[in-house]
């Protein structure tokens, strides 16, 4: 009645990893003088589901993997005791060949540790390290165990983009099988089954690898495809029905379930421990592992609790799948169309949405930003920001409904109404809060919340405001600005006389006027002519330099940046200025006042010139234009700068990794000169 049968899992057994030939001798020993009768699978399911009869003492011993070692000192050891195991098989890892020797011999294969068993199968299709398909055959027609399948190729996925490391420092073998190249710097996420995680997986876009997400629907028709193959493969080797599947890493989920019921099996393997008994369902078949270094007092203490059904029942261990980020939510209370802020935001929906996220958006009613988005958005749902607790209450049920992951807050009232949101939705979500202004935050309550998950902030200029006001370190995150890598217009033609470009606006803040007295100095040691686009010249108080075209309010900035020669920032506060990227885009050397990310943008010299005062700005800028190679050789560095670190393919990946837990700090990767 309380009858529950333990099910051992052991991998490798040899002198390299895994439970030495030694200890599993002992480990059979233990189990031969106890009177402990191995059954079949077969024995174990009819069991399970008939109650039919089975020795009072039974046991499974289990393997994973069809190492090499298995054949060379698992199977002889358990012929020795009269033990049958059950082998469960990799079945892209079986090759051919004669069959080699097997313990005591004096004269045995060498036997390679785990990771490199599995980097030589992936990298170079060395399948030497694994049991082949005389040795599969032999195991069950001359020794009497058996052989399932454990998958076709024991699929890794990235199933978050946490980063933990970097090849060669920190990685794990499966990166062999998911890149088709693996160099110096390849990059590891945290890892998960592909059968049981729809996951993350790297593809080239730009010359630049791009993380995209796999669905559910793809999931489940690569899972039905394997686990079809994989028994038909071994039925072909063994010529017996192949009927029981063993998961990888132990990891599995309703989809992955169903896909292995479809494809013809009467039950699985788990990593989970509960009682094997009548009534348990045979696609959850428990197995207590056995990890290196186990000894007798603890494989009899396991014996001793999972034999009994209620033991096995109060000690029971289960898998508890993580929670993949499949939705994220935006909300902005602007309604504003070019500025920084809700062009990033922009930037980040799309990036997203190219990722094979669903991402939605609540805005105003009349916000731009909706028509912006609107092909890039799974829904869009409009509210009044001014009673943001009514208003959370009636987007709830959008939390609740869409099964929101993240919720990602820009602008004043978005934060507060985000904050309200995750109150209401017990915190179900992530909560982040984009900063990518230089101004203090003037309300503490709702930055310093346990509720907010972190920040994201484009300058660490930014992150050092928020850390003054007594924001956690750990929670303020690092993203520099993106731009979207859009084919340019031609030049219309070489400039007889050089032109300088300004972009900005009336506001002070963009230092228009500074511009205006370089140029006027400027004038005083050369002819030269400039563009200042964005400026309302109604609204200008002071008299401007008749040589400076004064351009308004325009979508077609980069028509002007291309026929340009020299780009100019003259701005007394910034975060991170967009247009530093639209002039690295036009190829333009960058001439920039020492404010917010540009000092961390542009590397002086090389990039064009960081200027302190207005001296630096006339000295720099007659540099380059007496100089036209050097202006060229910076456009074209600034150019590849652009295309290596900003385009907005790239962003989603960092946007995720913050999502995901990661601790971001962005940095700028160097290019060739």
């Amino acid at each position: 009645m309380f009858k529950s049968v333990p099910v051992l899992c052991y991998h490798k057994v040899s002198y390299v990893g895994g439970i030495t030939p030694e200890q599993f001798n002992e480990h059979l020993e233990f189990l031969y003088h106890n009177k402990y009768t191995t059954i079949s699978v077969n024995d174990l399911y009819n069991f399970m589901v008939y109650n039919k009869r089975i020795p009072k003492k039974s046991i499974l011993i289990t393997f994973d993997d069809c190492t090499l070692d298995n054949w060379v000192y698992a199977i002889p050891l358990l012929n020795k005791y009269g033990f049958k195991g059950i082998f469960f098989a990799i079945t892209s890892f079986i090759g051919s060949g004669d069959k080699r020797n097997q313990y005591p011999s004096d004269n045995l294969p060498k036997i390679l540790d785990a990771k490199t068993s599995f980097v030589n199968v992936l990298k170079k299709n060395d399948k030497s390290q694994f049991m082949n398909e005389n040795e599969i055959y032999s195991a069950v027609y001359d020794y009497g165990h058996e052989i399932h399948s454990h998958s076709v190729k024991h699929q890794m996925c990235f199933k978050s983009l946490k980063l933990i490391g970097t090849f060669p420092d920190n990685w794990h073998w499966g990166i062999y099988g998911i890149y088709k190249e693996v160099k110096y710097g390849t990059k590891y996420f945290e890892k998960g089954s592909a059968y049981a995680y729809d996951g993350f997986w790297p593809y080239e876009k730009n010359g630049q690898i791009i993380y995209k997400k796999r669905n559910a629907e793809e999931r489940y028709k690569f899972c039905l495809d394997d686990f079809t193959r994989s028994r038909q493969h071994l039925e072909e080797i063994i010529n017996k029905p192949v009927e029981f599947f063993c998961w990888p890493w132990g990891q599995f989920d309703e989809v992955s379930m169903n896909a292995l019921k479809e494809s013809g099996y009467k039950g699985s393997f788990t990593l989970e421990r509960f009682p094997n008994s009548y009534g348990t369902d045979p696609f959850y078949i428990n197995r207590i592992a056995i990890g290196d270094k186990k000894h007798i007092t603890w494989l009899k203490q396991k014996l001793k609790i999972y034999s009994n059904k209620i033991t096995a029942t109060i000690f029971f261990k289960k898998f508890k799948k993580e929670k993949e980020i499949n939705s994220i939510l935006f909300i902005t209370d602007s309604n504003k169309y070019s500025s920084g802020g809700i062009r990033q935001l922009s930037y980040n929906i799309e990036s997203l949405f190219s990722s094979n996220l669903n991402v939605y958006l609540i805005c105003k009613k009349d916000a731009e930003i909706s028509n912006l988005v609107s092909k890039y958005c799974k829904k869009i749902y409009f509210t009044d920001f001014r009673y943001k607790i009514l208003a959370a209450f009636k987007l709830l049920q959008v939390c609740k409904n869409e099964k929101v992951d993240v919720i990602h807050t820009y602008h004043n009232k978005g934060h507060k109404l985000g904050f309200w949101l995750t109150l209401l939705h017990f915190h179900k979500n992530r909560l982040f809060v984009n900063r990518g202004v230089l101004n203090k935050p003037n309300n503490l309550f709702y930055y310093v919340s346990p509720l907010i998950d972190g920040f994201t902030c484009n300058s660490n200029a930014c992150r050092n405001v928020l850390a003054s006001r007594f924001i956690s370190k750990s929670k303020i995150n690092l993203i520099y600005n993106h731009i979207k890598l859009i084919s340019l217009p031609k030049k219309q033609s070489d400039n007889e006389i050089p032109l300088l470009c300004y972009i900005g606006n009336n506001n002070p803040v963009k230092g228009f006027d500074i511009f205006n007295e370089i140029f006027s100095e400027l004038r005083k040691h050369i002819n030269i002519k400039a563009y200042a686009v964005g400026i309302n010249k109604d609204r200008l108080k002071t008299c401007t330099h008749p040589d400076i075209k004064i351009i308004p309010e325009t979508k077609y900035v980069f028509s002007y940046l291309v026929n340009s020669d020299i780009f100019v920032l003259t701005s007394r506060s910034e975060s991170f200025p967009n247009v530093v990227l639209e002039a690295m885009l036009a190829k333009l050397p960058i001439i920039a006042s020492n404010v917010g990310a540009v000092p961390e943008i542009i590397e002086d010299g090389k990039m064009g010139f960081v200027c302190k005062n207005n001296k630096d700005f006339v000295n720099n800028i007659l540099h380059l234009i007496r100089n036209k190679e050097l202006r060229m050789k910076i456009g074209e560095y600034n150019f590849r700068i652009v295309k290596t670190n900003f385009d907005i393919n790239l962003k989603s990946e960092k946007l995720l990794r913050v999502y995901s837990g990661e601790h971001y700090i962005d940095k700028i990767i160097k290019v060739e000169e």
